[in-house]
């Protein structure tokens, strides 16, 4: 007998993980056929991965006793098994839904910013995906590239380097 999981495409374009159990049938120390089942695994192998991921970045930022170094911990920890880049940033404005906000890039894990847009790292909150979910508070799913003459699109500094990195889709969570 033997198990396997494997992480398939399916006919709808989406790939989810299949455990498949085979057993061998033999009469007389002849192979017969194989009987097996294929069960989709999919919910079980995303809890086992993010039980690591929050096992990996818990250990990572309590070895840390500084806060920066704390944050620097937890983006680290992330990439590259759950995000390819993770970039962090805290508000230095209290009042963190208003335009005035300012913020403070303090980490990026991953490729590196090109050093015109690491220079940029204390700015206002303006019109681009950041400082909208500050404003909501809520989450957003941005695919990349973006639609021309998108307010977001303004900087050619961030456009280029979201295409020299292969960018494609960005989670942003206040």
């Amino acid at each position: 007998t033997f198990t396997v999981t494997n992480r398939l495409r399916t006919a709808g374009g989406q790939y989810r993980h299949y455990r498949v159990r085979a057993a061998a049938v033999l009469a007389g120390g002849r192979l017969l056929e194989w009987i097996g089942t294929e069960t989709d695994v999919e919910d079980e192998v995303r809890a086992r991965l993010r039980l690591e991921l929050l096992g990996r970045a818990t250990a990572a930022m309590a070895a840390e006793l500084e806060p920066e170094a704390e944050l620097r911990a937890l983006a680290e920890s992330v990439v590259p098994g759950f995000a390819d880049v993770c970039t962090l940033h805290i508000l230095d404005t209290p009042g963190m839904a208003t335009p005035e906000a300012t913020r403070r890039r303090i980490v990026v894990a991953g490729p590196d910013l090109p050093a015109d847009l690491a220079r940029s790292g204390i700015r206002k909150s303006g019109d681009d995906p950041i400082s909208e979910s500050i404003r909501t508070g809520k989450p957003m799913l941005v695919h990349y590239p973006l639609e021309p003459g998108s307010p977001w699109a303004a900087n050619p500094v961030v456009g280029r380097w979201v295409g020299e990195i292969g960018l494609h889709s960005a989670l942003i969570v206040p």
